[in-house]
């Protein structure tokens, strides 16, 4: 199974300071979402990761991440792989992957 990791900075008049969303998407269904009023950093990725993501996960995923840096802790993959998990990491620029490079028609 295909998983995909999104992290989303909301801002506004509504948001006090920094708002982080971290979730993730397999097929159409979204889970193990946490809203943080922090900055995203290894360890709080980390701690999402492990007490959030991978309980719930079913057996034998494919974990697809950008290049970000907190994505590739040592410890991050290794939690991933001792639950039977895979990695995989996008391309260092994946225009493709991101609909607001393509022109509205």
């Amino acid at each position: 199974m295909l998983l995909l990791i999104f992290i989303i900075n909301l801002y506004g008049p509504c948001y006090k300071g920094r708002t982080n969303v971290i979730g993730a998407l397999l097929g159409t269904v979204l889970m193990a979402v946490g809203l943080f009023f922090c900055s995203i950093n290894s360890d709080v990725f980390y701690a999402w990761v492990t007490q959030r993501l991978l309980p719930t996960l079913p057996p034998h995923c494919v974990i697809v991440m950008d290049n970000a840096s907190f994505h590739k802790r040592l410890d991050i993959q290794q939690a991933i792989s001792k639950a039977g998990h895979w990695i995989e990491y996008l391309t260092p620029y994946s225009p493709a992957l991101n609909p607001h490079f393509y022109p509205q028609r």
